[in-house]
Parts: structure tokens; C-alpha cells; sequence
């Protein structure tokens, strides 16, 4: 009598990662469409951009984005049997006796984790990694006492300056990048080059592929000389996401100004901006929390506990 057939758990064949080209576009925004999280990372531009600093790779496994840092998975973006591709990449990360490790685990991600590994992971609070997310109209707006101080900074910004605003176009692109590289040698006192600085080197594979990564932006002048810029992308249909916002030292209001400016031309057809998180920095944590995020959206690392302890 034959033996009846067992039911085996398909592969997960992951040789096509690979790090991410512009090329990419079309069918990554489509699977980061069937999701619509809210987090930065998933961002096309996100991963584009940081690909160097951070060694992202990514592929396309049936209807899943599969993205793979150095060390770990981010939570699979796209449709389909998540509980399935899950233990795909669990068999995967065994087979090549690597850590079974996601980074980016939301409140909303982690019952899916824990659903599919009962009591697997130890999950981790990353706070330096949490994404600042506010009510667009709030950034346009400023009304109200929480705003007062943002108000004053305008106005005093205002009053020392003969400023405007433009949209970032093909014929001052170059005057932005040329101010995020001041702004960076700044910061790391001394020679700022793509080699050197990893930020520059994002904000240069940002302008490099600019208007193909779908990116907008605003520019802001004063006496004619541009002192401030901002640019991102659209995350999800109602979130917009900002990816940098650099101004010159020695104008100060600059930053509210240019905040408030591109929030007013371009994003008021959005319901929140996410403004991405403050990376542990004293002084940015300070300023991102002093625009009250309507949301602070919280991640983890999802270590199996096993590792967890042994570590």
C-alpha cells in the first residue's frame, strides 16, 4: 500500500537579492501599495538612497517585498499568505545559518510575528528608531499656544530676511545639493565627500535620481541665496514622508520656515507627514518633539530569544 504523499513547505529562494536600482520603482511601490505602512523604511526612496550605509538588498518572492539589511529582515510588505512566507524565512535563515532577526517591528507587525512563533522572539523597543508622525494640517497651520514658539522663530526669520519659497526644480537642484554638502562638512568638521560621509552620499543618490525616485521639495532664499531646503516622497495615499530638511547656520527661524512653507505648497493634500525618527540625537529629539507628533510610531527588533539571551 503507498504511503500517502506528505504536504511540503514550499522554499523561499532569495539568490535574486539584490541591492536596490531605480529600475525597481514600478514593482516595489506596487507591493508596498498592498501594505500601506506608515514607517520610513518603507519608503521606496528610504531603501534607495541608504542602500550603501545600511547594505540593503532586496527581491521580489510571488506577491512579498523581501528586504534583507546586514543583520536582519524587515517585516515583508505586500499580499498573500504572511504566516507562510514567515516560516519560508525562518527554513531560509537556518539554511544559511544566519540569525532570524526583523528590524522595523511594529504594534501592528508584532501579533503577526507572534502569531506565527508562539513565545519565538523577545521583542526589543528601538526608541532611537521611532518615526515622528504628525496631522499635516497641524504643520501648516501652527495655530494655537503649542505653536507660539514656532510662530515667534517665523516671524523673527521674517523680519531679518528678504526670503522666498520655490519648489525644487531641475535649475535649483544643484544649489540644494550644493548646501546639504556645507551642511554636512559642517557637522563632521571637515572634508564632506560621498566616500566620507554617508548622509551626503544618500542626499547625493537622492538628487542624482531625483524627480525617477518621485521625490518633491521645497527651496528657501534669502537676499537671493538658497538657506534652506527640504525634500521626500509619498509613503502611503494619505502620509507624505520627509527624507532631509537642511538649513545654513546663521538663519535663524530658517528651519520652521521651510518646515512650514513645503508643508503649506505641497503637502496639504495629505492627512499626516511622517518626519522620521531622531536616530538618538539629544538636540533632534528635542526639535521633532517640539512640533507634537500626533503619533509616535514605536519599532522593535525581533530577536529570537534564544540569540537574545546568548547575547
Amino acid at each position: 500500500m503507498n504511503e500517502p504523499m506528505k504536504t511540503l513547505q514550499k522554499t523561499v529562494d532569495l539568490s535574486g537579492l539584490h541591492r536596490p536600482v531605480i529600475e525597481d520603482k514600478p514593482w516595489v511601490d506596487s507591493l508596498l501599495s498592498y501594505s500601506g505602512y506608515r514607517g520610513c523604511e518603507h519608503a521606496f526612496g528610504t531603501a534607495y538612497i541608504w542602500t550603501h550605509a545600511y547594505g540593503i538588498r532586496w527581491t521580489r518572492v510571488e506577491d512579498f517585498l523581501i528586504v534583507r539589511g546586514e543583520k536582519s529582515f524587515s517585516f515583508p510588505a505586500g499580499r498573500g499568505d504572511f504566516e507562510e512566507m514567515l516560516h519560508r524565512l525562518r527554513d531560509w535563515s537556518e539554511a544559511e545559518e544566519v540569525p532570524f532577526i526583523f528590524h522595523g517591528v511594529t504594534e501592528h507587525t508584532m501579533p503577526i510575528l507572534e502569531e506565527a512563533f508562539p513565545g519565538y522572539f523577545d521583542f526589543q523597543l528601538r526608541r532611537d528608531s521611532s518615526d515622528y508622525i504628525y496631522l499635516a494640517e497641524n504643520l501648516i497651520q501652527l495655530s494655537g499656544k503649542k505653536f507660539h514658539s514656532k510662530r515667534n522663530h517665523i516671524s523673527k526669520f521674517s523680519r531679518e530676511n528678504d526670503w522666498s519659497y520655490e519648489d525644487i526644480t531641475e535649475d535649483n537642484l544643484g544649489e540644494c545639493l550644493e548646501l546639504g554638502r556645507i551642511w554636512c562638512a559642517e557637522k563632521s568638521d571637515g572634508e564632506c565627500s560621498t566616500r566620507n560621509n554617508p548622509e551626503f552620499c544618500a542626499l547625493s543618490r537622492a538628487f542624482d535620481q531625483y524627480f525617477a525616485l518621485g521625490f518633491e521639495g521645497g527651496l528657501i532664499r534669502a537676499e537671493g541665496k538658497a538657506v534652506a531646503f527640504t525634500c521626500g516622497e509619498k509613503l502611503t495615499g494619505d502620509t507624505f514622508v520627509i527624507h532631509f530638511e537642511k538649513a545654513l547656520p546663521g538663519y535663524e527661524g530658517a528651519y520652521p520656515v521651510i518646515n512650514n512653507q513645503f508643508a503649506k505648497n505641497r503637502l496639504s493634500a495629505y492627512r499626516y507627514i511622517n518626519r522620521e525618527e531622531d536616530l538618538g540625537i539629544e538636540g533632534l529629539r528635542k526639535a521633532k518633539l517640539s512640533y507634537h507628533p500626533d503619533l509616535l510610531l514605536d519599532k522593535y527588533l525581533a530577536l529570537p530569544k534564544e540569540y537574545s539571551e546568548r547575547s
